[in-house]
């Protein structure tokens, strides 16, 4: 049996972003496990917290040198991810006697060693700072400043460009996103990349669009496009469509341009008087109905078992 190609990952980071990295786990993972990925490439998050594998520690030696040993330098790998919030990293001198002003630090020149640019993301909360009333609050101030100049490109860093984030599922949003575009990049080729090109920039820059017609169940959580279209994914896996995943294709092309264009008119009724916004969403609420039994009928009538179909209109509610 013919060995799949692998694709590396090198999970980089202090300590203070663990959430960051748990959620960067999963989602490699995630895509691991995804049509994009299975059965193409082995796709491996290079980590040294892997719960999966607990790393031997050399007592004579900097616990850095330990994970280079175990796990392999960013070098190795086709992308390394560099996180960072509130603090740098230790400093340490590794065993050929070179001194590193953190872990993190050094992976991220490790990453550049390799060729390929790290990606850095920098967490821009700052709501929770340092304690002064804690015996760390110099040490911990000082870790603030390091990791917010090595971020910005100050004192001898070399960066030029970054992400920030406010939260950890800002921060999740933001890697799916880059991730899938970085992959379909060296996955997909000719038409397939062009489609995963426009698919990638309706999800960025046209999901956002606000509905004002719509209020949220979740009234801290304002409804745009996306909460009330989410489109339809169906992977292609290179073998003839049967007529009925033809007509399933077709169909639910239909329904969804349907859908995305009727919302994008709604975002543009803000300023129409209240008797045509309750005339159109009268005329929305009973279209959606009919819309919902012909996206059952599409799926009951079709043998197509690739298809991911999202519930419409989830978590929100027309206004009186």
């Amino acid at each position: 049996m013919k060995s799949l190609p692998s694709i590396r990952i090198f999970l980089s980071s202090p300590g203070d972003v663990q959430s960051e990295r748990d959620l960067a786990g999963a989602l490699i993972e995630e895509f691991a496990q995804s049509a994009l990925c299975k059965g193409k490439v082995n796709l491996e998050c290079v980590r040294w917290d892997d719960k999966a594998r607990d790393l031997p520690l050399d007592s004579l030696a900097a616990a850095q040198d330990s994970v280079d040993q175990w796990i392999g330098t960013a070098n190795e790998c086709d992308l390394t991810i560099v996180i960072l919030w509130k603090r740098l990293g230790t400093s340490f001198q590794a065993s050929d006697g070179t001194d590193h002003k953190s872990g993190t630090v050094k992976e991220f020149y490790d990453g550049l060693m390799g060729g390929k640019a790290p990606w850095l993301f920098f967490c821009t909360n700052n709501k929770v700072g340092p304690d002064p009333k804690s015996p760390s609050f110099e040490d911990d101030l000082l870790q603030l400043k390091e990791a917010y100049n090595f971020a910005m490109g100050r004192v001898g860093s070399p960066v030029i460009s970054k992400k920030t984030y406010d939260t950890p599922s800002d921060f999740e949003r933001i890697l799916r996103q880059n991730l899938r575009i970085w992959l379909e990049a060296k996955l997909l080729e000719g038409p397939e990349l062009a489609w995963a090109n426009y698919r990638a920039h309706l999800i960025s820059d046209v999901s956002e669009t606000p509905l004002p017609l719509f209020e949220s169940v979740s009234p801290e959580k304002p409804v745009t496009l996306k909460s009330v279209y989410l489109p339809v994914h169906a992977w292609y896996d290179g073998e003839p469509e049967t007529k009925d995943e033809r007509r399933l294709r077709f169909g639910v092309g239909l329904v969804s341009r349907w859908i995305f264009q009727s919302a994008l008119f709604l975002a543009n009724l803000g300023e129409v008087s209240p008797a045509l916004q309750k005339c159109w969403r009268q005329v929305w609420r009973k279209t959606c109905l009919k819309l919902s039994m012909s996206c059952l009928y599409l799926l009951a009538t079709s043998t197509a078992g690739t298809i991911q179909m999202f519930p419409l209109l989830q978590g929100v509610q027309f206004v009186a």
